[in-house]
């Protein structure tokens, strides 16, 4: 598979058809999803079903998970844990129920290839703490999400959720094609360069890449460590927030007093916290992305000042 200057993917792809999941602008957003679960309204092994449901409909056309075998199965089994451990779903913890995609650089318990042909048991280790963090909170996997062979420059076969034949951006595309394709409302991805930013930008999703170090990077396959930040895509600021405040280190969810924010272009963002929104939704055209950063640690004021923006963009659609 090769790409084309103007971002077209060549090689074997399927048109627009039924595996192609384009969710409405008002579609479920991850704070509605664990609402239901938690006040009741929706079962987790339901819930676990459509995902399983949901996975097999995109994988046709997107290529957005990596293949498991038994994948249904091990899922039911985590709904049914996840039931036992908190069988009063109201008592469940932020994350209840939720399912989520993992970049598959990120070790966890199911086998990680980082992208390669090379056997599983090469890159085996102790699970990722993020993803020890998404347990804890009430997640369950949904599967491992296609990423370029060692999160490089080569591009895996996932499509662009919204123009099958156009790329999705880039090395994280398995996790933003899965949540712009509305198979799964969280999943996790990882930046060095723009590798959460620039794909949340081309599927018209949230991508939010915290300052260096405060989801911990080990379990991670790495890139340039020096750089390498663990970030998450939602389809709102509200869903990031919420997923911060289990993942990050430290988070305050009242970031207290603080100037007004600066717009302008970093000579250099690297280690910064950055959010990227979308400018405007699917349905109208191809998705364009507005790209926030903020000074290192102010991450949780990044979000506040980014949900504002949000509300501010979605009056100009």
């Amino acid at each position: 598979m090769t790409r084309r200057g103007d971002d077209r993917l060549t090689g074997p792809a399927a048109p627009p058809g039924p595996g192609t999941r384009r969710p409405p602008a008002d579609g479920e957003t991850l704070t509605e999803a664990v609402n239901a679960l938690r006040g009741g309204d929706r079962s987790v092994p339901a819930h676990a079903e459509a995902v399983c449901n949901r996975i097999d409909e995109a994988d046709r056309t997107l290529r957005v998970f990596v293949p498991e075998p038994g994948r249904r199965e091990r899922i039911r089994t985590a709904a049914e844990r996840i039931t036992r451990t908190w069988p009063e779903p109201a008592a469940g913890p932020p994350l209840y129920g939720v399912a989520v995609g993992v970049k598959d650089i990120v070790r966890v318990d199911a086998a990680t290839r980082a992208g390669s042909r090379l056997p599983p048991e090469l890159f085996e280790g102790p699970q990722a703490s993020v993803v020890d963090r998404l347990v804890k909170a009430g997640a369950f996997l949904a599967g491992k999400t296609v990423t370029a062979e060692f999160a490089g420059p080569a591009p895996g076969p996932t499509r662009n959720p919204h123009r099958p034949r156009h790329t999705p951006g880039g090395w994280s595309s398995g996790s933003a094609a899965a949540v712009a394709a509305g198979v799964e409302l969280l999943a996790i991805g990882t930046q060095t360069i723009g590798s959460v930013i620039r794909p949340a930008a081309y599927c018209g999703v949230t991508g939010f890449r915290p300052t260096h170090g405060r989801i911990p990077v080990d379990g991670v396959v790495p890139n340039a460590p020096t750089y390498d930040t663990v970030g998450l895509f939602t389809h709102d600021v509200r869903g990031a927030a919420l997923a911060a405040g289990q993942l990050c280190d430290d988070w305050s969810a009242d970031p207290g007093p603080g100037g007004l924010p600066v717009l302008g272009v970093p000579w250099s963002h690297a280690g910064m916290p950055a959010l990227g929104l979308p400018v405007r939704r699917p349905g109208r055209g191809l998705p364009l992305g507005l790209q926030c950063v903020a000074r290192p640690g102010a991450d949780e004021r990044l979000l506040l000042w980014g949900a504002v923006l949000e509300r501010a963009l979605a009056t100009l659609r």
